[in-house]
């Protein structure tokens, strides 16, 4: 008889959520809708089913909950990668738009199984972008951050060229700033 395998899905997508629970029907599903909620969780070597549209959930207490519950994988539906997001945990980025068939044998494949997003940014861009949509001033980012503001204005200038922005204020219309607020 094969194992139940516990599955944490953290989303504020209902939709999403549905076809989750259609698509792995002989596995247990636990909804967590906060970081907050993983407090609650105790289930480990679960697999982890994480939603980043609309919900940025990288600088909330979720990373030490991970760690807590060591996860056999974490799964992070996202239109970018992060390198180093969560230390030694095994992270898999997937692009949004996936198939349903190869989303499913991602979650089902214990290997390494690559449909991971082309955009590749560091836990620093990824910072810097998230304070700038929240419409902080660069001298409060650059000391929230610890770094001087020519470490700041060249990540900007990083940024500006990862995204192929003219302008900052091109961000807020960007594709992927519905997965940095």
């Amino acid at each position: 008889m094969q194992e139940r395998v516990v599955f944490l899905v953290f989303t504020k997508d209902i939709i999403l959520l549905q076809a989750i629970y259609h698509l792995i029907k002989k596995d247990v599903i636990v909804h967590i809708q906060h970081a907050e909620d993983f407090c609650t969780v105790e289930e480990l070597n679960a697999k982890v089913i994480i939603d980043t549209f609309n919900n940025n959930i990288f600088y909330t207490s979720i990373a030490y909950q991970l760690d807590r519950i060591q996860p056999a994988k974490v799964f992070i539906l996202s239109p970018f990668r992060i390198k180093r997001c969560f230390g030694d945990l095994p992270v898999v980025f997937i692009n949004r738009n996936v198939s349903l068939c190869n989303f499913i044998t991602l979650l089902n494949c214990d290997g390494n199984y690559d449909i991971s997003p082309e955009l590749s940014i560091s836990r620093r861009q990824h910072q810097i972008l998230t304070c700038i949509l929240q419409q902080k001033s660069c001298y409060s980012i650059a000391e929230e951050m610890h770094i001087s503001l020519k470490t700041y204005y060249c990540h900007k200038y990083n940024i500006m060229l990862l995204l192929k922005l003219r302008k900052m204020s091109d961000l807020v219309r960007h594709q992927i700033s519905c997965y940095l607020q």
